[in-house]
């Protein structure tokens, strides 16, 4: 069986975890360009569709719309408002 040192160990830990998952997305002018630019064409979409269309993190797209002061898609229900009165006559 093969040893190996703790450095090592802990190398070799450092590589798999990093390996694993989606790469940590780097914020730059042009991915913001292109976040802004999905909104504008289609603001009802949501931050995970934008993110997975671009290959980012959700939260990255989240980020980009609250540092431009823009408020993700949310669809608000109201009930109908329905008022009866009895009058007396």
């Amino acid at each position: 069986m093969v040893q190996f040192s703790n450095q090592e160990m802990i190398v070799m830990h450092f590589v798999y975890v990093m390996t694993l998952g989606r790469p940590a997305s780097v914020r730059t002018i042009q991915i913001e360009d292109d976040v802004l630019n999905r909104i504008e064409e289609d603001p009802t979409t949501s931050t995970r569709k934008i993110a997975y269309q671009l290959n980012l993190n959700h939260v990255t797209v989240w980020q980009i719309w609250k540092y431009q002061q823009l408020c993700p898609y949310h669809l608000h229900v109201q009930a109908p408002l329905i008022l009866s009165f009895a009058y007396n006559s």
